[in-house]
């Protein structure tokens, strides 16, 4: 029965304390006092520590974008190839090459003297079908004072470039010129036609000259561009004393282009078949077309 009683008064005490909502009190915690005596102070909280950010280069490697290297400017060029180096010449000398057509279509050529002084200059033109700036051919004649005495000599070719910003650009080759006492004595005129004249098939050709050991001389009509048209022979008198003046003719016959266009008539002594140039002449004409 007591046991009973006991259980009893539980219940209701733990009924009491539910209806009225106590909670337990805890009672509160006093510091520890020192050794020593005093008051502890108590300890701050702790500051977390910072968390290290990687740096860019600690994760990934920087990106270089590369630099598009600029195109080569490519520049303009030139290459003397007539006449050849230790070549002698007489004047008209016929000045031919390759390079970078330039602005006004032309090179300026000049024959030089062992000094570097100027014994001729003149304009040298590309052929007519290109433009500035492509790659084309020159030719052309170009007269000088020959020297008395044969002597070592240049010819020079200067162009202003094939574009704007282009460099000029040149050429030269070390040649000998034949001077006017050298001998055998060699000299050549044209009479007829003359300069600027329009010819047509038959080109009847008068001139004057040096007899030579060779009386039949070649004779060639070429376009501006040094392409040959026709060719043929004049000839001195078989009576004509070697070394003195005499005239000499010829004939040389051709077919007509379709259009009239500028050209040359050129006649050379030579000493033998084939051999070095002694002398030269020539014209300037216009090749009658048969339109």
């Amino acid at each position: 029965m007591r046991r009973f009683a006991l259980i009893a008064i539980a219940g209701l005490l733990a009924l009491a304390l539910i209806a009225t909502g106590c909670q337990p009190t805890v009672p509160p915690v006093t510091p520890a006092t020192p050794a020593g005596g005093g008051t502890e102070t108590p300890l701050a909280p702790e500051t977390p520590l910072a968390t290290p950010v990687p740096s860019p280069s600690a994760t990934a490697e920087a990106t270089v974008t590369p630099t598009a290297s600029p195109e080569p400017t490519v520049g303009a060029t030139l290459t003397l190839a007539g006449p050849t180096a230790g070549e002698t010449i007489v004047t008209p000398v016929i000045v031919r090459g390759q390079g970078t057509i330039p602005p006004g279509g032309a090179v300026t050529a000049q024959v030089l003297d062992a000094e570097g002084g100027v014994l001729g200059e003149g304009p040298i033109q590309f052929q007519a079908n290109g433009q500035p700036g492509q790659q084309g051919t020159f030719w052309g004649l170009l007269r000088f004072n020959a020297p008395r005495n044969a002597s070592p000599g240049r010819v020079v070719v200067v162009s202003p470039g094939g574009a704007e910003g282009q460099a000029p650009v040149r050429d030269e080759v070390a040649v000998n010129l034949r001077g006017t006492a050298d001998q055998p004595l060699a000299s050549l005129t044209i009479e007829s036609p003359v300069a600027g004249a329009e010819v047509t098939t038959p080109l009847e050709i008068r001139g004057q000259g040096i007899v030579g050991a060779n009386r039949v001389l070649p004779a060639q009509l070429v376009d501006a561009n040094g392409n040959l048209v026709a060719q043929g022979t004049v000839q001195f008198p078989t009576n004509a004393t070697v070394g003195q003046t005499s005239t000499y003719t010829g004939t040389i016959q051709f077919t007509p282009p379709p259009s009239d266009r500028a050209g040359y008539l050129i006649i050379e002594m030579r000493a033998g078949s084939g051999g070095q140039v002694l002398a030269r002449d020539a014209v300037q004409v216009t090749i009658k077309g048969s339109g």
